[in-house]
């Protein structure tokens, strides 16, 4: 969290004695104080797995469509441009497949909590 510079008032300058504009000393030119960073919350559970193979499924599917398009490239001669694409396109479809992942296991795990919070009311 930021607090505006008391010794500047947020400019980042101070005058010294002699009248002449220089840095605060406090702030470092900043105008801000920095208090203190606050830490990134931690992945644990479930959201720490989910993460993890969503990962893994970008890899297995970008990877896969790659081996396949170097195989058809043996048989196929491809122009440029199809080349660029079909280099590009898996990566692509990698995220879609992960990001489908992650949908599907969030909504399962969303299910699971509030069949498990209903049984009790």
């Amino acid at each position: 969290m930021n607090y505006l510079c008391e010794n500047c008032r947020g400019s980042g300058y101070v005058t010294d004695p002699d009248g002449h504009l220089d840095v605060c000393d406090k702030c470092w030119g900043l105008g801000y104080i920095v208090a203190r960073e606050e830490p990134k919350p931690k992945v644990e559970g479930p959201e720490k797995q989910i993460k993890r193979n969503s990962m893994y499924v970008m890899l297995a599917i970008t990877a896969s469509s790659w081996g396949l398009i170097v195989l058809f490239s043996l048989y196929i001669t491809f122009s440029i441009y199809y080349f660029f694409v079909l280099f590009i396109g898996p990566y692509y479809l990698g995220l879609l497949g992960s990001s489908l992942y992650v949908r599907y296991k969030n909504k399962k795990r969303l299910k699971a909590g509030e069949a498990s919070n209903s049984h009790g009311h």
